[in-house]
């Protein structure tokens, strides 16, 4: 009998360190979409005023898989480079991104995934004299396209869009 209460015994304890250990490795990842953006895209779009622009974007997970690292890179004549890192900020139930790139420095985004097939990621720019907002939007087109756009605003609620790109899988 004291050979069957010392096997329960060690069964729970094991049992009881099993989901300890689970809990304390469950990583905060990025959303849904990241695991359908994963690898390299090739890019082509216009302006608003028509002046057409191309660029190649890579997304890759990374520190096991709590971070999505993304370059972005417009091909000639257009010069835009950056290097983002996406992820869940632990201390809020919202989605964030910083973006560090070759015109402006870094800026953080907040994110915004209300559908699976959309992230918009937008921020508040109080850099310069006049109030401005600015934000990504990524839309899934289908399982090799995804639409880039970047939008400005004045007031946050009526948006002017800047660029848009169509993405495809290479």
């Amino acid at each position: 009998m004291q050979i069957k209460l010392g096997i329960i015994s060690i069964l729970l304890m094991i049992n009881t360190l099993n989901i300890q250990a689970q809990n304390a490795i469950t990583p905060t990842t990025v959303p849904a979409m990241a695991s359908f953006l994963e690898g390299s895209w090739q890019g082509e779009g216009e302006f608003t005023n028509g002046r057409k622009i191309a660029a190649k974007a890579t997304f890759h997970l990374s520190l096991d898989s709590c971070w999505l690292s993304y370059t972005h890179e417009d091909r000639l004549p257009n010069t835009y480079k950056a290097l983002s890192m996406w992820s869940i900020d632990r201390s809020k139930p919202s989605f964030s991104a910083t973006i560090f790139d070759n015109f402006r420095g870094n800026r953080t985004f907040v994110g915004i995934n209300t559908n699976p097939d959309l992230i918009i990621l937008s921020r508040k720019d109080e850099t310069k004299p006049q109030q401005t907002f600015e934000r990504f939007r990524y839309m899934l087109i289908d399982k090799n396209h995804f639409q880039m756009s970047y939008e400005r605003s004045l007031d946050g609620q009526s948006w002017k869009t800047i660029d848009t790109l169509l993405f495809k899988r290479e």
